[in-house]
Protein backbone atom coordinates (compact mmCIF):
# COMPACT_ATOMS: atom_id res chain seq x y z
CA UNK A 1 0.00 0.00 0.00
CA UNK A 2 1.28 3.43 -1.14
CA UNK A 3 0.61 6.31 1.35
CA UNK A 4 3.55 8.38 1.76
CA UNK A 5 5.94 7.55 -1.16
CA UNK A 6 6.54 10.76 -2.53
CA UNK A 7 6.16 13.00 0.97
CA UNK A 8 8.76 15.02 -0.09
CA UNK A 9 7.54 15.88 -3.53
CA UNK A 10 3.91 16.52 -2.14
CA UNK A 11 5.33 18.92 0.89
CA UNK A 12 7.45 20.50 -1.81
CA UNK A 13 4.73 21.42 -4.09
CA UNK A 14 1.61 22.03 -2.03
CA UNK A 15 3.50 22.78 1.40
CA UNK A 16 0.25 20.89 3.18
CA UNK A 17 -0.10 18.60 5.32
CA UNK A 18 -2.46 15.68 4.27
CA UNK A 19 -3.65 13.41 6.94
CA UNK A 20 -5.03 10.07 6.01
CA UNK A 21 -7.39 7.07 7.81
CA UNK A 22 -5.20 4.09 7.41
CA UNK A 23 -6.44 0.76 8.40
CA UNK A 24 -2.41 -0.44 8.78
CA UNK A 25 -0.77 1.57 11.16
CA UNK A 26 2.23 -0.36 11.04
CA UNK A 27 2.55 0.02 7.34
CA UNK A 28 2.70 4.05 7.49
CA UNK A 29 5.25 3.80 9.80
CA UNK A 30 7.62 1.84 7.59
CA UNK A 31 7.01 3.91 4.33
CA UNK A 32 7.96 6.54 6.78
CA UNK A 33 11.00 5.37 7.71
CA UNK A 34 11.88 4.66 4.03
CA UNK A 35 11.11 8.04 2.88
CA UNK A 36 14.25 9.86 1.77
CA UNK A 37 14.34 13.19 2.31
CA UNK A 38 17.66 15.79 2.14
CA UNK A 39 17.61 17.76 5.78
CA UNK A 40 19.67 20.02 4.06
CA UNK A 41 17.73 21.24 1.62
CA UNK A 42 16.99 25.26 2.19
CA UNK A 43 13.40 24.51 3.02
CA UNK A 44 14.55 22.57 5.81
CA UNK A 45 17.81 24.38 6.79
CA UNK A 46 15.63 27.64 7.16
CA UNK A 47 13.35 25.78 8.96
CA UNK A 48 16.48 24.90 11.46
CA UNK A 49 18.07 28.27 11.66
CA UNK A 50 14.85 29.58 13.29
CA UNK A 51 15.03 27.86 16.54
CA UNK A 52 18.57 28.13 16.31
CA UNK A 53 19.86 29.06 19.95
CA UNK A 54 23.40 30.88 20.31
CA UNK A 55 25.84 28.05 22.62
CA UNK A 56 27.96 29.93 24.73
CA UNK A 57 26.61 31.78 28.13
CA UNK A 58 28.54 34.53 26.91
CA UNK A 59 26.67 34.96 23.66
CA UNK A 60 23.31 35.10 25.60
CA UNK A 61 22.59 38.72 27.89
CA UNK A 62 20.27 38.95 30.27
CA UNK A 63 18.07 36.59 33.19
CA UNK A 64 16.03 35.28 30.63
CA UNK A 65 14.78 31.11 30.37
CA UNK A 66 17.31 30.88 27.77
CA UNK A 67 20.11 32.12 30.12
CA UNK A 68 19.78 29.45 32.58
CA UNK A 69 19.43 26.75 30.04
CA UNK A 70 22.83 27.69 28.45
CA UNK A 71 24.48 27.69 32.25
CA UNK A 72 22.73 24.25 32.51
CA UNK A 73 23.77 23.25 29.07
CA UNK A 74 27.62 24.26 29.88
CA UNK A 75 27.77 22.22 32.98
CA UNK A 76 26.81 19.27 31.49
CA UNK A 77 29.15 19.46 28.61
CA UNK A 78 31.86 18.74 31.57
CA UNK A 79 30.41 15.75 32.11
CA UNK A 80 30.37 13.42 28.98
CA UNK A 81 28.20 10.43 30.89
CA UNK A 82 25.72 12.50 32.91
CA UNK A 83 22.04 11.93 32.68
CA UNK A 84 19.63 15.06 31.72
CA UNK A 85 15.91 14.95 32.59
CA UNK A 86 13.51 17.42 31.88
CA UNK A 87 10.15 17.70 34.01
CA UNK A 88 7.86 20.70 32.90
CA UNK A 89 5.99 22.52 30.47
CA UNK A 90 7.85 25.50 28.95
CA UNK A 91 10.86 25.39 30.56
CA UNK A 92 11.76 21.84 29.11
CA UNK A 93 10.77 23.01 25.77
CA UNK A 94 13.47 25.51 26.07
CA UNK A 95 15.82 23.26 27.88
CA UNK A 96 14.77 20.63 25.14
CA UNK A 97 16.43 22.77 22.79
CA UNK A 98 19.21 24.42 24.59
CA UNK A 99 21.13 21.58 26.09
CA UNK A 100 23.49 19.22 24.02
CA UNK A 101 22.94 15.51 25.44
CA UNK A 102 25.71 13.90 25.50
CA UNK A 103 24.75 10.82 24.26
CA UNK A 104 21.65 8.46 23.02
CA UNK A 105 19.48 7.46 25.53
CA UNK A 106 21.27 10.26 28.26
CA UNK A 107 17.56 12.71 28.05
CA UNK A 108 14.21 11.38 29.44
CA UNK A 109 11.18 14.24 29.61
CA UNK A 110 7.24 14.11 29.97
CA UNK A 111 6.97 13.08 26.26
CA UNK A 112 4.35 14.70 24.29
CA UNK A 113 0.97 14.63 26.32
CA UNK A 114 3.62 17.01 29.08
CA UNK A 115 2.59 14.27 32.15
CA UNK A 116 4.30 16.68 34.62
CA UNK A 117 6.34 14.97 37.84
CA UNK A 118 8.03 12.36 35.85
CA UNK A 119 11.27 14.05 37.02
CA UNK A 120 11.78 12.72 40.13
CA UNK A 121 10.72 8.69 39.01
CA UNK A 122 12.61 8.79 36.38
CA UNK A 123 15.35 10.26 38.08
CA UNK A 124 15.40 7.74 41.06
CA UNK A 125 15.57 4.87 38.35
CA UNK A 126 18.61 6.44 36.73
CA UNK A 127 20.78 6.68 39.34
CA UNK A 128 19.42 3.81 40.60
CA UNK A 129 20.28 1.66 37.67
CA UNK A 130 23.55 3.94 37.01
CA UNK A 131 25.14 4.65 40.57
CA UNK A 132 28.16 5.85 38.84
CA UNK A 133 26.43 8.88 36.76
CA UNK A 134 25.54 12.04 37.80
CA UNK A 135 21.37 12.41 37.14
CA UNK A 136 20.32 15.96 36.55
CA UNK A 137 16.79 17.18 36.30
CA UNK A 138 15.69 20.40 35.14
CA UNK A 139 12.21 21.63 36.66
CA UNK A 140 9.65 23.93 36.20
CA UNK A 141 9.00 24.76 39.29
CA UNK A 142 4.88 24.14 38.77
CA UNK A 143 6.20 20.34 37.94
CA UNK A 144 9.11 20.58 41.10
CA UNK A 145 5.29 20.48 43.10
CA UNK A 146 3.98 17.17 42.20
CA UNK A 147 6.95 15.05 42.95
CA UNK A 148 9.21 17.34 45.14
CA UNK A 149 8.53 15.26 48.21
CA UNK A 150 9.72 11.91 46.28
CA UNK A 151 13.10 14.30 47.28
CA UNK A 152 12.96 12.12 50.74
CA UNK A 153 13.17 8.93 48.95
CA UNK A 154 16.27 10.06 47.28
CA UNK A 155 17.69 11.25 50.96
CA UNK A 156 16.68 7.53 52.57
CA UNK A 157 17.78 5.62 49.76
CA UNK A 158 21.16 7.32 49.15
CA UNK A 159 20.62 8.64 45.67
CA UNK A 160 22.67 11.77 45.09
CA UNK A 161 20.37 13.42 42.10
CA UNK A 162 20.58 16.84 41.60
CA UNK A 163 17.61 19.30 40.23
CA UNK A 164 17.56 22.53 39.35
CA UNK A 165 14.34 24.73 39.43
CA UNK A 166 13.73 27.50 36.92
CA UNK A 167 10.68 29.05 39.13
CA UNK A 168 9.49 32.09 38.07
CA UNK A 169 6.51 31.69 40.32
CA UNK A 170 3.96 30.73 37.57
CA UNK A 171 2.29 27.40 35.64
CA UNK A 172 4.11 30.05 32.76
CA UNK A 173 2.43 27.63 29.65
CA UNK A 174 -1.11 28.03 30.64
CA UNK A 175 -0.70 31.94 32.71
CA UNK A 176 0.85 33.10 29.37
CA UNK A 177 -2.00 31.90 27.22
CA UNK A 178 -4.80 33.37 29.59
CA UNK A 179 -3.22 36.52 29.98
CA UNK A 180 -3.06 36.61 25.75
CA UNK A 181 -6.88 35.75 25.78
CA UNK A 182 -8.22 36.94 28.51
CA UNK A 183 -5.86 40.09 29.82
CA UNK A 184 -3.07 40.13 32.51
CA UNK A 185 -5.37 41.01 35.27
CA UNK A 186 -7.69 38.05 34.83
CA UNK A 187 -5.21 35.45 35.35
CA UNK A 188 -6.89 32.19 37.19
CA UNK A 189 -4.70 29.89 39.30
CA UNK A 190 -2.29 29.77 37.27
CA UNK A 191 0.17 32.27 39.57
CA UNK A 192 2.69 30.69 42.25
CA UNK A 193 5.07 32.02 44.82
CA UNK A 194 8.42 32.12 44.82
CA UNK A 195 8.52 29.29 47.27
CA UNK A 196 12.03 28.33 48.55
CA UNK A 197 12.07 25.07 47.10
CA UNK A 198 15.90 24.84 47.97
CA UNK A 199 15.04 25.00 51.65
CA UNK A 200 12.07 21.98 51.53
CA UNK A 201 14.62 19.84 50.11
CA UNK A 202 17.23 20.78 52.76
CA UNK A 203 14.38 20.32 55.77
CA UNK A 204 14.33 16.32 53.76
CA UNK A 205 17.58 16.21 54.23
CA UNK A 206 19.27 17.04 51.15
CA UNK A 207 21.60 20.16 49.82
CA UNK A 208 19.43 23.47 48.83
CA UNK A 209 21.20 26.27 46.85
CA UNK A 210 19.22 29.58 46.36
CA UNK A 211 20.12 31.37 43.03
CA UNK A 212 19.43 35.01 41.86
CA UNK A 213 22.15 35.91 39.44
CA UNK A 214 22.06 34.00 36.57
CA UNK A 215 26.43 34.03 37.01
CA UNK A 216 25.79 31.89 40.26
CA UNK A 217 24.09 29.07 38.20
CA UNK A 218 26.87 26.90 37.09
CA UNK A 219 29.01 26.76 41.00
CA UNK A 220 25.71 26.45 42.69
CA UNK A 221 25.46 22.95 40.50
CA UNK A 222 29.17 22.30 41.38
CA UNK A 223 28.33 22.85 45.25
CA UNK A 224 25.09 20.74 44.41
CA UNK A 225 26.58 17.82 43.05
CA UNK A 226 29.74 18.16 45.46
CA UNK A 227 27.74 17.51 48.20
CA UNK A 228 27.34 14.38 47.44
CA UNK A 229 23.42 14.65 48.55
CA UNK A 230 19.93 14.78 46.85
CA UNK A 231 20.08 18.42 46.36
CA UNK A 232 17.81 21.26 44.62
CA UNK A 233 19.04 24.47 42.87
CA UNK A 234 16.19 26.81 43.07
CA UNK A 235 16.93 29.66 40.61
CA UNK A 236 14.62 32.34 41.02
CA UNK A 237 13.71 33.95 37.46
CA UNK A 238 11.44 37.03 36.37
CA UNK A 239 8.11 36.41 35.90
CA UNK A 240 6.68 37.12 31.51
CA UNK A 241 3.24 36.97 31.82
CA UNK A 242 2.78 38.76 28.39
CA UNK A 243 5.44 35.94 26.86
CA UNK A 244 8.80 34.93 27.64
CA UNK A 245 11.02 37.73 26.25
CA UNK A 246 13.56 35.95 23.91
CA UNK A 247 12.37 32.97 24.50
CA UNK A 248 12.62 30.39 21.17
CA UNK A 249 9.59 28.43 22.61
CA UNK A 250 6.48 28.63 19.83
Amino acid sequence: MQVLGAFGELLAEDDELRIRVIDDVVQLVVEIAEVDVDVHEPRFEACGESFHVLGTVAEIDGDLVVRLCAEIADFVATDPTMIVIGDGGDIVAQASKVLKVPEEGAWMDPGPLGTLGVGMPFALAAQLSHPDQRVLIVYGDGSFGLNGFEFDTAVRFGLPLVGVVGNDGAWGQMMRPQAMIYGSDRLVATELAYTRYDQVVEALGGHGEHVTKPSDIGPALQRAFESGKPALVNVEMRKDVDGMKGSTYV
